[in-house]
């Protein structure tokens, strides 16, 4: 082990190589980046996926001989930590949380910006001492304490010691000085693939650009910026887009890679009256789809679906209104075939999962041909077993049924919330109810709700919900998310599974044939969403609230 006064005088690439946390090769091949794109060696070693945030602030506490902290909300005084606008501390990564005499406790995920304790330094008058801390530790704290209390609101009036400036454009000149906004783009999409987001939402407005992502169904601000950024970080978002486009038209989606895993983008533009506002939704590419048994379905459905993966024909259908989650579904009931006895053919918007002796196109690769004319040249690989989750046209489900009278087995997604709404969905198309009933296996529909944070989980009582008071027994106690640090005050944590799985009888299957007008045929030999979310309530696993959304 090196002394520590020989740590301090070593560089920080160097100190990651003595200590084997990255290789000599890996640390050129950052100084390069580093050289491209004019960002500090520790952000461009975590973005290239080399070491993670506690590899780079275990060297950096070392190198600066500053100790290293994880923050809690607890720690902060709140005055102190909104003398600095939010704008400010989210885009230095920094927070001042205590000021005792004339010395004020900075905490940074960057201690070496001297430009970011100018800033401080300029704003409140006192002596600087400087910790260590994460960005994402940083930015989670930077959330809790102006979550009372709108940026654009900070009374500075109230604030002792603050100097009186113009704040709009104090803002304008802290934030956008020196500001790339090349790194920001990546840096936005970069940490919503860190939080688990699967959607980057970008909206301008009159004075801010606000960025949000969406975590387990529920948005969270992560940064807002002046608006005189937004030309910029448009600019270098429609050039990442061109750059990483696969299809060669210069438009959306593209790929990128993001911590050695290649991320998937798709890009949707709407005019608003600010500018453009963007949705950008993450969709990873995954080597290994899990099994069916892996996916926490009821034990009885998961065995029909096996069951029907071993058909030699027929059609069935798994509906969701999210198409990745279906998309999941599909390729977990492809692993129950063996590709060795059946020739396999997948037709996606994007290829989410890459499976070997598969045969996966993406509608992209045939240019502008409709797709009618796609899955024609899809059916020429004559496939046994075809999946498909792209929209399809009434003409082309069709084509499927009648498809699948012929011996082949065809896995359809439709984006509908229940068993119910896909059989009439299906009884609209004037398929004949013939091919409806001879080649439908089933239909398996699924939604994700968002679970409650078992940390801050609460008791409540029908009289806390008026509304649901006909639907609520009321010798029942049923719970809630109170908020809590854990689950960024939300009161949730994570998402669970409910799904619902019909299988045709016999029976129903000779009403289909014989009912006059094609009258809709509703199922009633299954469980249906709504009946396990309710059991999904009374367990304490989704809140009370969750029933009114099924």
């Amino acid at each position: 082990m090196n002394n520590p006064e020989n740590i301090k005088k070593m560089k920080l690439g160097d100190i990651l190589v003595k200590y084997g946390l990255i290789t000599q090769e890996q640390l050129e091949t950052a100084l390069e980046a580093q050289k491209e794109f004019k960002t500090r060696l520790g952000r461009t070693l975590v973005q290239l996926g080399y070491v993670t945030e506690d590899d780079i602030n275990w060297a950096l506490s070392n190198q600066l001989d500053i100790s290293y902290v994880h923050l809690t909300i607890n720690m902060v005084d709140l005055a102190v930590a909104r003398s600095i606008p939010r704008e400010v501390l989210e885009f230095y990564q920094m927070i001042p949380i205590a000021k005792i005499g004339d010395e004020l406790t900075l905490v940074m995920a960057d201690p070496t910006d001297n430009q970011a304790i100018e800033t401080v330094k300029n704003t409140i008058k006192a002596e600087i001492s400087v910790s260590l801390s994460s960005s994402s530790n940083i930015l989670s704290i930077i959330r809790q304490i102006f979550k009372e209390e709108s940026s654009h609101e900070i009374q500075h009036s109230d604030m002792e010691g603050i100097k009186s400036v113009d704040y709009k454009k104090e803002i304008k000149r802290l934030v956008t000085r020196d500001f790339d906004s090349g790194i920001f783009v990546y840096t936005v999409i970069f940490r919503a693939f860190e939080a688990n987001a699967s959607e980057i939402h970008i909206e301008p407005a009159e004075d801010m650009l606000r960025i949000r992502y969406k975590i387990d169904g529920i948005y969270y601000e992560y940064f807002s910026k002046p608006m005189s950024l937004y030309p910029s970080i448009m600019a270098q978002l429609e050039t990442i887009i061109k750059s990483g486009n696969t299809s060669g038209d210069g438009g959306g989606p593209f790929s990128i890679n993001v911590m050695e895993q290649v991320i998937r983008v798709k890009v949707h533009f709407a005019p608003t009256i600010y500018g453009k506002s963007v949705v950008l939704t993450l969709i990873p590419f995954i080597k290994n789809p899990v099994k069916l048994s892996d996916m926490k379905i009821d034990e009885r459905i998961t065995l029909e679906l096996a069951r029907a993966m071993k058909k030699n024909s027929g059609v069935i259908i798994v509906s969701s209104p999210g198409k990745i989650e279906i998309t999941k579904t599909l390729y977990a009931m492809l692993r129950e075939v063996s590709f060795t006895d059946k020739k396999v053919v997948t037709l996606e918007d994007f290829v989410t999962f890459r499976r070997e002796g598969f045969v996966q196109m993406e509608y992209s690769s045939f240019g502008h041909s409709n797709d009618y004319e796609v899955l024609k040249m899809a059916l020429g690989q004559n496939p046994d077993i075809l999946m498909l989750t792209s929209d399809l046209s009434r003409e082309s489900l069709t084509m499927l049924f009648n498809v699948a009278l012929t011996g082949k087995l065809i896995l359809i997604a439709l984006p509908f919330q229940n068993v119910y709404t896909c059989f009439c969905y299906l009884t609209s198309l004037g398929i004949e109810p013939f091919a409806i009933a001879g080649v439908l296996q089933g239909i398996f529909s699924q939604r994700l709700s968002r679970a409650l944070c078992f940390n801050c989980k609460q008791s409540v009582t029908v009289a806390d919900f008026p509304f649901l008071a006909d639907q609520l027994s009321h010798n029942v106690c049923y719970e809630k998310g109170k908020g809590c640090p854990e689950c960024n005050f939300s009161g949730y944590m994570g998402q669970t599974l409910l799904c619902e799985y019909y299988l045709p009888s016999r029976e129903d299957r000779m009403k289909i044939l014989t009912s006059e007008g094609r009258d809709i045929f509703v199922p009633s030999n299954y469980k249906t969403i709504k009946e396990r979310c309710r059991e999904k309530v009374l367990d304490g696993i989704l809140p009370v609230s969750e029933i009114i959304n099924i």
